[in-house]
C-alpha cells in the first residue's frame, strides 16, 4: 500500500464491516458510525462529483463542521485526484477574510461545505473569490459512477496550512508518501492496531487531529470515537466520559485541554468515570507543563487512570506531524534495561531526569520551572539535531539551540508555491555536511541523554491553546486598532500565567497623541481588534512613550528584550492594562429566580466581564458580544452554563448572531418561555 487510496481499497475489501469511525453528535450518546464499506461508498460518492467537475490536481477547500462528512470529503478529494485543503467554517467576516487568504494562496477551485455554511458564506460575501461550492447535503449517499484514479506516492494529497500567520499563509504540501509514512510511525509508536479504540475531540483540520486522530487509526484498523471541539469545550467531562463509556485506549490533546479538565470538572461529576482502559494519553501541539500532568494524574487516578498513561510528544505540520514521543513502557537503552521510560522532567540546574512517577519530587511552586521531556525520535530513521542557528554547527549535550530534524519520508518537499520559504525551512544544512538536508523547526531546545527538551521558539511564535500565532500579525492588528498607535512600533509575546501561555502587547503611542490619549478607549480598541481577528483574549497591554520600544540598529523590534523590560518594569510606560486587575464576583445564576430578559441580561453582562477579565461597568448591554475580547472557548463555556441554567439548549453561535447583549437576552428569554432550543 503506497497511497492513501490503496489503503482505503484494502480496508474496504479486507474489513468491510468494521466500524472505523463513530461520531458523537452531542458529545455524549447520540452517535452515528460508519464501517469501512459505508465510508468508502460515501467517499466515492463525493469523489464522483469532483471527478465530474474535472478537478484532478486542483485544490479543494474543506469548510465542513467536524463530523463523518469531513473525513469522507477529505478522501473524496483524494479519490478524484484533487488536493484537499483542510479548513473550517467561518464564524464571521474576519474568519472569512483569513480563509480567503488561504484560498488565494492555494489557488482553490472549489469549496465543500454543508448547506448552512454555504448560505452563511454567501451572506457574508456573495462572491467569495468567485469560488463554486459543493453542498455536501446535496451529495447522494451512494454513487456508482466513480471512476478509478491513478495516484503515485509522490502526488500531493493535501495542503496543511499552519495556524500561524494570517497575512502570509503557508501551506505544507503533504504527499501520499509523507502522510502514510508519518501515520505508520504514529501506529508503531502508539502500538495502535485493531484492538485499540481512539477517543478524541481534536479538530480534523488541525494536523494533530487529522494524522493522529483520523489517518493513523484508519491504516491501523483501530476504531475512532470522536466529537466536535465545541462539545468538549462546553463540557470537558464529555471527553473523559466518552473514554469511559467506549473503553477508549488512546487519546490525545494539547496541554490546555488537560488543564481545562483539572479546572472545570467537579469531583461529584466523576463518580461514573472508569478510565482503566486508557493506556495512552498524548500531550502535544503546545508546550507541555509539568504542573498540568501532575494535577491531571492526581485528580483522575482515583477513577482508574494509569500512572504512566501520560505521554508528552513533539511534532509540527512541516514534518506532517510526528517527530518525538515518550515510548510506552519501553527500556531506555540496552545498557540500562532496568530503567523504563516514563514521562520525565528536569529540575532547574540539574542534568538527571526525574520520572513523573516519583512525584511529589518537586513542590508545586517549583513545577513551573521544570522542563518536561518530549522523548526520543519517533519516526524510523529520523535524527534530531540541536544546532546553533547562526553558525549551523551542532550544539553540545544540554546546550540550547534550534531543533532540526533529518529527512525521512515523513518530511514534505516544502511549502505550496513558496520556494523562498521552502529553501529556508526545508533545505537547512549542518556546517560541513553539504547536501544532507534537515527541516529547520524554528523551535529551541536541547538534548539530555537522547531525550528532547523544548525551551522556546526561535521566531517568537506564540502558542495559545494549541494555536500558532505569529507576533507580527498581532502587532499589525494593534497598530491598526487605534489612530494613536505608532506604526512598526509594537511587540507581541507570551508570558506564563497559571501554567498557560497568555498574550501581552507592548505598543508605542504616536508623538502627537501621547499627551492627550484616552487610554481606556485605546485599550478597548486593542482588545476588540485582537479578539475579532484572532479569537483570543489579551492578558496585558502596555502603552509606552514614543521612540522607546527596543529595536536593533536596523530597526527590527527586539521582542524578547521588550518582554524582559516589561516584566522588570523597565519600559517607559504611559499606561498599562492587565486582565488580572479585574476580579469579578461570582456570576453564578443560582441566585436569579426568573428567566426574564432583564435577569438574563444582568447575568450576561457579569459573565462577559468575568470571561473578558474586565470591570462589569465596562460592559454595555447595547454592545454586541463580539465587541468584547472573548474567544471561542469562552463563548462555548458560556453557552453550556446558559444551557444548564435556562433549561434550553444554547449554542455558542447565538453569541455572534444577535446585534447586542440586550437583544440576545430578549431572544433567550423568548426561547425559554416557548421551551425551544437556541
Amino acid at each position: 500500500m503506497t497511497t492513501l487510496i490503496s489503503v482505503l481499497d484494502a480496508k474496504v475489501s479486507g474489513a468491510p464491516h468494521f466500524p472505523v469511525y463513530t461520531f458523537l453528535h452531542d458529545g455524549e450518546e447520540q452517535a452515528t458510525s460508519l464501517t469501512y464499506l459505508e465510508f468508502g461508498r460515501r467517499a466515492r460518492a463525493i469523489g464522483a462529483l469532483l471527478q465530474a467537475r474535472q478537478l484532478k490536481g486542483e485544490r479543494v477547500l474543506l469548510l465542513l463542521p467536524q463530523g463523518l462528512d469531513y473525513i469522507a470529503a477529505f478522501f473524496g478529494c483524494l479519490l478524484a485526484g484533487a488536493i484537499a485543503v483542510p479548513a473550517y467554517p467561518p464564524r464571521n467576516n474576519h474568519h472569512l477574510k483569513r480563509l480567503a487568504l488561504i484560498a488565494e494562496d492555494a489557488g482553490a477551485a472549489l469549496f465543500i461545505a454543508d448547506s448552512a455554511t454555504v448560505q452563511a458564506i454567501r451572506k457574508m460575501d456573495e462572491q467569495f473569490l468567485n469560488l463554486p461550492a459543493l453542498d455536501i447535503d446535496e451529495v447522494p449517499l451512494l454513487q456508482s459512477d466513480w471512476q478509478g484514479t491513478d495516484a503515485s506516492p509522490d502526488d500531493i494529497a493535501y495542503l496543511q496550512y499552519t495556524s500561524g500567520s494570517t497575512s502570509t499563509p503557508k501551506g505544507v504540501a503533504i504527499s501520499h508518501k509523507n502522510a502514510l509514512h508519518n501515520a505508520l510511525a504514529v501506529k508503531v509508536a502508539s502500538r495502535m492496531d485493531e484492538s485499540q479504540k481512539v477517543v478524541t475531540w481534536a479538530p480534523i483540520y488541525h494536523d494533530m487531529g487529522l494524522v493522529f486522530g483520523m489517518l493513523a487509526p484508519f491504516i491501523s484498523g483501530a476504531q475512532v470515537v470522536f466529537m466536535a471541539p465545541n462539545q468538549f469545550i462546553q463540557k470537558p467531562i464529555r471527553w473523559l466520559e466518552a473514554i469511559s463509556r467506549h473503553r477508549g485506549t488512546i487519546t490525545f490533546a494539547p496541554n490546555f485541554a488537560y488543564n481545562l479538565c483539572v479546572e472545570k470538572i467537579r469531583a461529584e461529576d466523576c463518580t461514573r468515570l472508569e478510565l482503566s482502559s486508557l493506556r495512552l494519553a498524548v500531550l502535544g501541539a503546545e508546550p507541555v507543563r509539568l504542573a498540568t500532568m501532575v494535577q491531571f494524574r492526581d485528580k483522575f487516578r482515583p477513577y482508574g487512570l494509569e500512572m504512566d498513561a501520560l505521554c508528552p510528544c513533539y511534532g509540527l505540520a512541516e514534518s506532517t506531524l510526528f517527530v518525538s514521543y515518550t515510548p510506552w513502557r519501553q527500556p531506555l537503552s540496552s545498557e540500562r534495561s532496568d530503567y523504563r521510560y516514563h514521562p520525565s522532567f528536569l529540575e532547574p540546574g540539574k542534568t538527571e531526569r526525574t520520572s513523573l512517577l516519583d512525584s511529589p519530587a518537586v513542590p508545586p511552586e517549583m513545577q513551573h520551572k521544570c522542563l518536561v521531556s518530549n522523548g526520543v525520535p519517533g519516526v524510523p530513521g529520523s535524527k534530531i539535531a540541536i544546532v546553533d542557528p547562526i553558525t549551523n554547527r551542532p550544539c553540545r549535550e544540554m546546550e540550547e539551540g534550534e531543533i532540526w530534524v533529518s529527512y525521512t519520508d515523513s518530511i514534505p518537499s516544502g511549502y505550496w508555491n513558496n520556494p523562498e520559504a521552502t529553501a529556508h525551512t526545508f533545505r537547512a544544512e549542518l556546517d560541513g555536511e553539504a547536501g544532507q538536508y534537515y527541516l529547520r523547526t524554528g523551535d529551541l531546545g536541547f538534548l539530555c541523554k537522547g531525550e528532547l527538551f523544548i525551551t522556546g521558539r526561535a521566531k517568537g511564535l506564540i502558542i495559545i491553546r494549541g494555536r500558532n500565532i505569529y507576533p507580527q500579525d498581532i502587532e499589525y492588528a494593534v497598530e491598526r486598532a487605534h489612530p494613536a498607535m505608532a506604526s512598526h512600533s509594537g511587540a507581541a509575546f507570551s508570558v506564563d500565567v497559571d501554567e498557560e501561555e497568555r498574550l501581552v502587547v507592548v505598543q508605542e503611542v504616536r508623538r502627537e497623541n501621547w499627551k492627550t490619549l484616552d487610554v481606556d478607549a485605546a485599550f478597548d480598541s486593542i482588545r476588540r481588534a485582537i479578539s475579532d481577528e484572532f479569537d483570543i483574549a489579551v492578558q496585558a497591554i502596555v502603552l509606552i512613550l514614543p521612540m522607546s520600544l527596543p529595536k536593533t540598529t536596523s530597526g527590527k523590534v527586539q521582542r524578547q528584550l521588550a518582554k524582559k523590560l516589561m516584566l522588570g518594569s523597565g519600559l517607559k510606560e504611559l499606561a498599562r492594562w492587565e486582565a488580572s486587575q479585574h476580579i469579578i464576583e461570582d456570576a453564578s445564576p443560582s441566585g436569579l429566580a426568573d428567566h426574564s430578559s432583564l435577569s438574563i441580561q444582568h447575568w450576561l453582562v457579569r459573565k462577559i466581564a468575568e470571561k473578558a477579565e474586565m470591570a462589569p461597568e465596562s460592559v454595555y448591554a447595547k454592545d454586541a458580544v463580539q465587541q468584547y475580547p472573548l474567544d471561542s472557548i469562552d463563548a462555548m463555556a458560556l453557552a453550556e452554563e446558559l444551557t444548564d441554567w435556562l433549561g434550553v439548549k444554547v449554542g455558542a453561535e447565538a453569541f455572534w448572531a444577535l446585534p447586542s447583549i440586550e437583544a440576545l437576552a430578549e431572544y433567550l428569554a423568548g426561547k425559554c418561555e416557548a421551551g425551544q432550543n437556541v
